[in-house]
């Protein structure tokens, strides 16, 4: 990860991989997230995106179990949060053909790809126990 994040990324690219890292979501989840879907507002002190479909807006999930809330740590530095608007520019698969190449060569492992993340992070959370409903 140290080597991941010395990497000099622009910065909308650090703050999707770090929201990746943090949260474990896939990458097509995290660039589609828009900021009607934030809040920071309904518990004091917890922000979280959902990625529940409402009569707004169809979210566009992998799996059924995939409709969650996911909670965005505190220490995650956002941009300015907007009332309507996409998080990130990014067009469906270009965030995707920005990092793997640039993760293949800082790992020297062709199998490393931006997805890892996700399973680093399912690995860890299984490892502390926790249920796999909420991942």
């Amino acid at each position: 990860m140290y080597e991941v994040f010395r990497y000099d990324w622009d910065e909308e690219l650090r703050l999707l991989l770090a929201l990746l890292v943090a949260t474990g979501m896939r990458l097509e989840e995290a660039v589609e997230l828009t900021w009607d879907r934030f809040n920071d507002t309904e518990y004091q002190g917890i922000r979280y995106v959902s990625l529940l479909s409402t009569r707004f807006e169809e979210v566009n999930v992998k799996t059924q179990s995939s409709v969650r809330y996911v909670i965005i740590h505190q220490d995650l530095e956002l941009p300015q949060v907007l009332e309507t608007g996409r998080l990130f520019s990014f067009r469906h698969g270009e965030a995707g053909q920005r990092i793997n190449p640039v993760l293949e060569t800082l790992l020297n492992n062709p199998r490393k790809r931006v997805h890892s993340f996700r399973q680093t992070f399912k690995l860890m959370y299984r490892g502390e126990g926790v249920d796999e409903q909420f991942y």
